[in-house]
């Protein structure tokens, strides 16, 4: 699955700016043989798919999310309305707008690397969008274990799964690999990296003690309420970047119209 989306990460990202690359630009003359600069709607043509290839996870995530708000009200038991719940803002507030994020970097390393010709830079580039696309991979497939899971013990466990997306991020070496959102290699620090592992996996063993606890447990309630507690920082640490974040997922998801 995260050979699969990495190859689609790849054609939506990389394909739209060698379609409209400046490489083969033609001059345009008009009337009078002047030269004129290209169709200003095939700007815009180029700018909507590379919007768009973005706006996929944002997408991907906000159902995903609508999906488990459903079954949270549906759901009966206090632990699996909280765990739900909890899944469902991560998804929405942290999980697609980091991802849709990290692939806009990785597509601009990728497009400044093949820019200088620079082999090296291109696999660094490569192992950046793979780490990516093994936590997406990772996170959508928990996700919708999740919503198709009939009984709480499923959910808790796409929930472990969600979690082990983000273990194997950094574990693929995400740290090293990491990009900035103008495309610049910016690594982050071994000690922090270390920290971020400790705390996805403190999360997993939550969710994956609580999915094998029998019903009405102690060690399955408590497994799941910190796992909605350590959701909830996370969601809490990156709600205002959503928040302000919002008109420009807006102005990406609904069309434009050429004047």
């Amino acid at each position: 699955m995260a050979l699969l989306i990495l190859l689609a990460c790849q054609g939506a990202l990389i394909g739209p700016q060698l379609r409209h690359s400046p490489a083969p630009a033609r001059l345009q003359f008009g009337r009078v043989g002047e030269p004129q600069t290209p169709a200003a709607s095939d700007v815009r043509r180029s700018s909507a798919a590379r919007m768009s290839a973005h706006q996929i996870p944002a997408i991907t995530y906000t159902c995903a999310a609508a999906g488990l708000v459903v079954r949270a009200s549906r759901a009966a038991a206090p632990t699996e309305v909280a765990v739900l719940a909890a899944a469902a803002l991560l998804a929405l507030v942290d999980f697609g707008p980091t991802s849709a994020k990290q692939l806009r970097s990785a597509q601009l390393a990728i497009q400044a690397a093949r820019t200088r010709a620079a082999p090296d830079a291109i696999a660094q580039e490569q192992a950046w969008l793979c780490a990516i696309a093994i936590k997406v991979a990772g996170q959508l497939a928990g996700l919708v274990w999740m919503n198709a899971s009939g009984c709480g013990s499923g959910v808790l466990r796409g929930g472990a799964l969600m979690m082990a997306g983000n273990i194997c991020f950094w574990i693929a070496g995400a740290g090293a690999a990491r990009h900035d959102e103008k495309g610049e290699h910016a690594p982050v620090p071994p000690k922090l990296v270390r920290m971020i592992l400790a705390a996805d996996a403190a999360l997993f063993l939550a969710l994956l003690a609580s999915a094998v606890s029998p019903v009405g447990t102690v060690r399955r309630a408590v497994g799941s309420w910190l796992f909605a507690a350590g959701a909830m920082a996370g969601v809490s640490e990156n709600l205002g970047k959503f928040v302000r974040g919002l008109p420009g997922t807006l102005v990406g998801v609904v069309p434009q119209t050429e004047g």
